[in-house]
């Protein structure tokens, strides 16, 4: 099976490690762009570039914010 690969500015990542993974990395483990980068390049030679992640963790982040902004402001209605 081929992988998938992604266009960055260093070249391409080979999705070996594949994005759910990245996922539990960053939600579970809390880790920044740069230790996913660093982890993903000692586990498959390859990284995303921080351009491919941050448009997927700030929408994620994007929603988080808009849905607290909606509770707050149902409970404090003068």
């Amino acid at each position: 099976m081929i992988s998938k690969k992604y266009k960055t500015s260093a070249g391409n990542w080979k999705q070996e490690i594949g994005w759910a993974e990245i996922d539990k990395w960053k939600y579970e483990e809390g880790l920044s762009y740069k230790a996913i980068r660093d982890r993903c390049i000692e586990l498959c030679g390859s990284a995303p570039s921080k351009g491919a992640l941050s448009p997927r963790y700030n929408e994620v982040t994007r929603q988080k914010i808009v849905e607290r902004t909606r509770v707050y402001r149902a409970e404090n209605v003068n």
